[in-house]
């Protein structure tokens, strides 16, 4: 059965952080550069006291309780921008006890749903993936190792179980067009054959970047270079719909490369076809801030000031010089 098509609500929530530290705290801009650190440590420490149990669950309102693999691998990522080790471990070793389908399913991605079944009992309520779940797991990982991290006892080693994550990534949750085009799906649950449904905000061209540069696998740059040029053309428009410039949240992709939206509403949550606006400037942004990318065969470039400028000048800032993102090799 495939799993119900949704957003994450914790990449709303740094977008939040975004827009408060852009206008409520001027501190984008260059004069109170200073203050940024201070309002995204406070937000981290007001994070994780409020939605990280002793455990390492991350509890969600919405879920009943429970959690999704979201939300798990979003806070990993938090952790390591906070440099708190302590609380990465937890929320890793959480993770990887309660969600990981290596048992179950042989491979290392996570079971995106986790909470209370209608027995009463508390577990894994869907095993299918979601993919941007996974990227920023293995991502997490990666960094983590980078950092010089120790995994808490009885848990592989970070880099080790990345490179895992990373691969099943490429042969369970990644599509490959007649053309030799490969795109991300939204999880392990994507069609046969096209045309694939796709969700352009769970693109994440920095990670593609960091993982081939990583040596994990040379599809990595295969599809960073086959994003740009992918999301390109879905900001110039969608079937008989105009674009405006923004990318929508749910497209399919037919075998000849035609875009058109979703054939079904049971297939997206409530049929939307809206932009998204939390998810791919986030990343884009990310990414031109953090390796400075080419964007081959586009104009689409998410170092471009007309793009997400004001964007990147808030990421500078987060991603600070001490931070995983700069002392990498990936730069």
């Amino acid at each position: 059965m495939k799993r119900t098509v949704r957003g994450c609500p914790g990449k709303w929530a740094i977008l939040a952080i975004m827009i408060l530290a852009a206008g409520v705290v001027p501190s984008c801009r260059e004069q109170s550069r200073d203050r940024l650190p201070w309002v995204l440590q406070a937000s981290w420490t007001g994070y994780r006291q409020h939605f990280i149990t002793a455990e390492g669950r991350l509890v969600l309102e919405e879920q009943g309780g429970g959690t999704i693999s979201e939300a798990q691998a979003y806070a990993l990522l938090r952790a390591v921008w906070a440099g708190d080790e302590e609380t990465f471990g937890r929320v890793v070793q959480w993770t990887r006890a309660n969600l990981s389908r290596e048992a179950s399913r042989g491979d290392h991605l996570l079971a995106w749903k986790w909470g209370k079944a209608s027995d009463g009992s508390w577990g894994v309520l869907d095993w299918n993936t979601a993919s941007d779940a996974d990227m920023d797991y293995a991502l997490a990982l990666l960094l983590a190792s980078r950092q010089g991290w120790r995994p808490p006892p009885g848990f592989p080693d970070y880099l080790a179980e990345a490179r895992q994550v990373a691969r099943d990534i490429l042969d369970k949750e990644v599509v490959e067009m007649p053309s030799g085009a490969l795109y991300l799906a939204p999880g392990n649950w994507h069609e046969k054959n096209p045309p694939y449904l796709i969700n352009p905000s769970y693109f994440f061209p920095a990670a593609y970047r960091i993982f081939a540069q990583a040596g994990f696998d040379s599809r990595w740059s295969r599809l960073h270079a086959d994003a740009y040029p992918f999301l390109e053309r879905l900001c110039r428009g969608v079937g008989e719909t105009p674009g405006v410039g923004l990318v929508p949240d749910w497209v399919e992709v037919a075998a000849d490369g035609t875009l058109t939206h979703p054939g079904s509403a049971a297939r997206t949550s409530a049929g939307r076809r809206c932009a998204s606006p939390g998810g791919w400037p986030w990343t884009a942004s990310g990414s031109g801030t953090w390796l400075r990318p080419s964007c081959p065969g586009s104009s689409f470039c998410p170092s471009s000031p007309r793009n997400f400028g004001t964007g990147e000048k808030c990421w500078r800032n987060i991603i600070t010089p001490a931070s995983p993102w700069r002392t990498s090799k990936a730069r």
